[in-house]
């Protein structure tokens, strides 16, 4: 991460950077310190690259504001309705979020570091590739390393790539695509499974295939 560009040192606001936009493309990052997310896609957009980017220590707010406070504090979050949303060769990292211990289940853990929140365009066309989420249960403590929410027929991601990401350190799965799941495709991911429950979760997958 030292030879990046740019660094953002802490944050005022608890979300970083907020792209409203589409053709929009973010390199070359750094974010020391994010409250709570580092880069979130608002709804209905498309057409966003983030590439090389590192998140030291996503949702450090949990310290103050408990798990439930920070619940979708994520490293990259795309809201609903955005299609054709990329994140390759980037880093997330959470090691505040380590070490303060969700109350209740493990799937009451804040955050991921990848993302889509919301019922997203069925267009699809997300590929999250080569990235590393955590080395270790001390600084991956995200809920699901790459998740998704809704868990239901309109939920997931469609037509898109899961490709090559090391993964370590989650609390629940390593990587959750629960939803319609139209035409995706996941391979060549390295994941560790010391802390969490799962290292793929699709339960439930409506459509397919996988």
């Amino acid at each position: 991460g030292v030879s990046r560009d740019s660094v953002l040192i802490g944050s005022a606001s608890p979300r970083q950077i907020l792209v409203d936009g589409n053709f929009v493309k973010i390199m070359n990052l750094r974010s020391a310190n994010s409250r709570c997310s580092f880069i979130e896609v608002a709804s209905n957009h498309h057409d966003v690259w983030i590439e090389n980017v590192k998140a030291d220590d996503v949702a450090t707010d949990v310290r103050t504001l408990g798990h439930s406070g920070v619940y979708d504090c994520d490293g990259v979050m795309f809201r609903d309705g955005t299609y054709h949303g990329y994140v390759l060769d980037s880093q997330f990292f959470a090691p505040t979020l380590a070490s303060v211990s969700p109350v209740g289940s493990r799937w009451d853990a804040a955050g991921s570091a990848i993302a889509t929140l919301g019922v997203m365009n069925p267009i699809g066309g997300f590929v999250f590739k080569g990235n590393t989420i955590g080395t270790s249960a001390s600084n991956g403590a995200f809920r699901d390393c790459i998740g998704n929410s809704p868990e239901s027929p309109s939920g997931g991601i469609n037509y898109s790539d899961i490709l090559n990401n090391n993964i370590a350190g989650c609390y629940d799965d390593s990587i959750q695509v629960e939803g319609g799941n139209l035409g995706l495709l996941i391979a060549g991911n390295v994941v560790k499974v010391d802390n969490g429950y799962s290292c793929f979760a699709a339960q439930p997958s409506y459509f397919g295939p996988i």
